[in-house]
């Protein structure tokens, strides 16, 4: 049974930091409400969203009969409406929590805020010891989904653990390549609803698993260059996922098909499975790339995700 260790701020309200203790989250119910944030839609007890330094956004809580209230660890929050607020993100970098309550109900959503350090700290390819690398001069056929990254999280030791919605945790979209800390990520909100969607489905199918398995999140274009990958890989932009279901943690794929060996066929069934469900009408705000890789000597085989904004399958 997955264990949670939680931290409280006195300074402007009760804030709570959820900590996984086990490799792979357990499983958490939804807030009973809908928030919406940077025109993105979470029923989730856990969210987070990635802002710029002074970075304005509205967070509302949609079609709630109940009055909620919402308290931030930093920045200034302002109501502008009932259940809808105004929120600015501190000048500096960093990771803490708005707390959104329905007092009535005992419901609650703790809102992880990231802020970002900008894209424009990058000096001759590294942010703060960090190897970026070079991202192109400019955007694929002129597709503002390959603009260059706004800003990137700051990952340390002490936040890597933190849940980013209730079954994916920060560090497990890091980037490959050795490096101390800290380490640098690209992160789309849409990506983490995504993957939520996926994870149930799969267990609504029957297979016992609180988190997938990664094999690559964020790419840096500089270790995206290194495995001789596309510099156009939806990896460097901080929007795919190469994942797997892997319910006992060895690493690799599981059976799914329970046919005593572990091949393209395992595969096959989990790419099946998301390509069905991309087709849901609840599916659409995700659209993007699927794609189904098979066993190397590296891997046992995994399904590409990504939120690109056009169906793409390979």
């Amino acid at each position: 049974m997955a264990r949670f260790a939680y931290s409280f701020s006195l300074a402007c309200c009760p804030a709570i930091i959820l900590v996984c203790a086990c490799s792979a989250p357990a499983p958490v119910t939804q807030t009973g409400f809908t928030v919406k944030v940077k025109n993105e839609t979470s029923r989730h007890e856990i969210f987070s969203v990635f802002l710029l330094p002074e970075e304005e956004t509205e967070i509302e809580v949609l079609q709630s009969e109940v009055e909620c209230t919402a308290n931030a660890e930093a920045g200034t929050l302002r109501a502008i409406g009932r259940n809808h607020w105004s929120f600015r993100a501190p000048a500096t970098s960093g990771d803490f929590v708005v707390q959104i309550n329905a007092p009535s109900t005992s419901k609650r959503m703790p809102l992880n805020v990231f802020v970002m350090v900008p894209f424009t700290k990058i000096k001759d390819e590294y942010l703060q010891g960090y190897r970026i690398g070079t991202y192109p001069n400019k955007p694929l056929r002129g597709q503002s989904a390959y603009a260059t990254p706004a800003g990137f999280i700051k990952v340390t030791e002490s936040n890597q653990d933190i849940l980013l919605t209730p079954h994916f945790q920060l560090k497990q979209f890091l980037c490959k390549q050795e490096s101390a800390y800290p380490k640098f990520v690209a992160l789309h909100e849409r990506l983490l609803l995504a993957l939520e969607f996926i994870l149930q489905k799969v267990q609504a199918e029957g297979y016992k698993v609180n988190t997938f398995g990664f094999i690559s999140g964020y790419r840096t274009p500089y270790y995206n260059a290194t495995i001789e990958n596309t510099p156009n890989s939806r990896h460097v932009y901080g929007d795919a996922a190469d994942i797997f279901i892997d319910a006992n943690l060895d690493g690799k794929m599981d059976d799914l098909n329970r046919d005593g060996a572990i091949n393209e066929r395992d595969v096959r069934l989990f790419f099946d499975l998301v390509d069905e469900l991309s087709e849901a009408e609840e599916f659409k705000p995700f659209t993007g790339g699927l794609g189904l890789y098979k066993r190397t000597a590296a891997h046992e085989g995994f399904v590409h995700v990504d939120t690109r904004g056009a169906k793409t399958r390979w």
